[in-house]
């Protein structure tokens, strides 16, 4: 693959600008966003020649509805490795970095991936309900597509969600350490969010250090800013 970066970085720009800046606020709350977030996602898929499925469950008295679009493997089809990113804001935001961003990687890489058959069957996974009040309450579209999966007997050989990817600076400060590692810790973090963090649990610390290992540490004009009204 010889990737036309000038093509990704358009691309990656015209999918946040619809879903933040066209689009805007994604929540249940607003359901006639949420159709036209659908509506995106699911066109961007079908031009690129991907069969939509949709994965609708109840949540917290609304319907919620995943998008998932797959490409079969070719010698090891059963085995499924998951890409996903969640489509829904905080009600009063955009949402361009959380997460329009995400998701405008992940329709990319589709893209490129169309034409490129792998050995396992690449899911493609929009989830819906990540933000409050369905955080962490049984209603978020990751945890019923995980529950959904299990009861098919898929074989999820691996996984990878995307998050908050379009927000790049150099000034010291910029990077807050969260709240929920130990202060003691604090000190082997960066002050600034000149990165982007590959973070695993322990179960899954060898696929996610195969991951870090191919993934190049790019120059920062290498480096586009996507969402330029970050939240």
């Amino acid at each position: 693959m010889n990737p036309d970066r000038e093509q990704i970085e358009a691309n990656l720009r015209l999918y946040v600008d619809r879903l933040a800046g066209l689009i805007g606020p994604r929540t249940l709350q607003k359901p006639k966003t949420i159709q036209a977030t659908i509506g995106y996602i699911e066109g961007q898929w079908s031009e690129m020649g991907y069969t939509n499925d949709r994965e609708c469950y109840d949540a917290l008295g609304d319907e919620a509805t995943n998008l998932i679009v797959e490409q079969p493997g070719s010698k090891r089809a059963s085995e499924i490795v998951v890409l996903g990113a969640h489509y829904d804001t905080v009600f009063s935001t955009p949402g361009a970095d959380d997460n329009a961003s995400a998701v405008a990687v992940m329709l990319e890489v589709s893209r490129l991936l169309r034409k490129h058959t792998g050995k396992r069957t690449a899911r493609y996974v929009a989830f819906a309900c990540e933000e409050p009040p369905y955080f962490n309450v049984d209603a978020m579209g990751s945890q019923h597509h995980a529950r959904q999966s299990r009861k098919r007997g898929d074989d999820i050989v691996g996984m990878l969600c995307l998050e908050m990817v379009g927000y790049y600076s150099l000034h010291k400060g910029s990077q807050e350490i969260p709240p929920a590692i130990p202060k003691f810790l604090h000190r082997f973090f960066p002050k600034r969010g000149n990165f982007l963090a590959a973070v695993g649990n322990m179960p899954s610390w060898k696929l996610n250090w195969q991951f870090r290992q191919q993934f190049p540490v790019a120059p920062c004009y290498w480096v586009v800013s996507v969402g330029c009204r970050c939240i």
